[in-house]
């Protein structure tokens, strides 16, 4: 008895580990890169950019520029057991950072960055 109670209770504990569901956080708004094809330095207005992206996450002032970043973070955490149990090391990280040049209202030059962990 006390054997097969030891057998169930190991099958039920490799079954319910092998069902892992991911949790996903996500800051920012994520940036469809096929948008960027809509940049064109000297014509495009930051007007349009606001219109189209919102509001930035951040802006860094220049001397006669602005630099708009758009960042969007997304982290994907391994979680067991209906989500009771996070296994913090196998998580997952994609962050796009999004850095778009203005002068005089007119998009300059942008920089599109992908980063993964």
């Amino acid at each position: 008895m006390k054997r097969l109670f030891l057998l169930t209770a190991s099958i039920s504990l490799l079954i319910l580990t092998g069902c892992a569901t991911y949790r996903t956080q996500t800051t920012g708004r994520p940036v469809d890169e096929t948008w960027l094809e809509q940049i064109v330095p000297g014509a495009t207005t930051k007007e349009y950019v606001l219109k189209s992206l919102g509001e930035p996450t951040d802006v860094k002032k220049g001397y006669d520029t602005e630099t708009l970043v758009y960042v969007y973070k997304e982290t994907r955490v391994p979680s067991y057991l209906g989500g009771f149990v996070e296994y913090r090391p196998g998580r997952a990280t994609r962050k796009t950072v999004l850095e778009i040049t203005v002068r005089n209202g007119t998009v300059t030059g942008y920089r599109f960055n992908r980063y993964e962990k």
